[in-house]
């Protein structure tokens, strides 16, 4: 007589692409298996029947809103434990982190102070983990180390990613420096001083505290002797 048996997987776990069915008195070729159906032709004796089921592989992605940022895993097994670490992106620190699980209510990712990574631990996954994650991009000191001038916009401070102008003013009995030196985390740049005393650092150039050095230049004057008024 016919035999069909249908399996089912437990959830959190899909069905196997084959199954090993041994029957008392017969060989192979007895049955057949597609789609977690087994169908045996014909029932000769006792039967064994082993199957297991293959645990589903859940994506992690970054969520609609996410800038900024990245994380170290795409993928994780249903049950294990997953650790994901979120890195906020050159020149930028995180703002907030939260993750949802199969659709879920979200979950706060605590920064307790960290700026440029946080990890946090899923102790058991049970479906898609979505994790929502921004960065605001750093601000930096500006500050100046000149003699004979004084220098406007230094109460701003300095964004990655932009530029950052400030102009030049100089004391009376000086004019202006054709040049300034900035040093931006141990690297010294020159720029031109243009008109009016303003100059711009370029966008590339802000990637930590900026100190500016600019000195006047004190100005000369030519002394005429005339003669003629004794």
């Amino acid at each position: 007589q016919q035999f069909v048996l249908t399996l089912t997987a437990h959830e959190g776990y899909t069905l196997p692409a084959s199954v090993k069915v041994e029957m008392v008195g017969s060989s192979e070729g007895f049955y057949s298996y597609s789609n977690g159906v087994i169908t045996i032709s014909s029932v000769t004796g006792a039967i064994t029947i082993t199957a297991n089921g293959v645990s589903k592989i859940y994506s992690v992605t970054l969520g609609e809103g996410s800038a900024n940022v990245a994380i170290n895993v795409s993928s994780a097994t249903y049950g294990d434990k997953v650790k994901i670490t979120v890195t906020a992106a050159n020149g930028y620190e995180l703002s907030s982190v939260s993750y949802t699980m199969g659709g879920g209510e979200a979950q706060t990712v605590e920064l307790n102070g960290a700026k440029d990574k946080v990890t946090f631990t899923i102790s058991s996954v049970t479906g898609d983990i979505v994790v929502t994650a921004t960065a605001s991009a750093k601000t930096f000191k500006v500050e100046d180390d000149g003699t004979n001038i004084s220098i406007d916009g230094l109460e701003n401070s300095a964004t990655f990613g932009q530029d950052f102008s400030f102009t030049i003013d100089v004391n009376e009995g000086y004019s202006l420096p054709a040049t300034v030196t900035i040093e931006v985390g141990g690297i010294t740049y020159t720029l031109a001083v243009g008109e009016n005393g303003k100059v711009t650092i370029p966008a590339s150039y802000v990637t930590d505290d900026i100190t500016i050095t600019a000195n006047g230049v004190i100005n000369r004057y030519t002394i005429t002797f005339d003669s003629n008024e004794g």
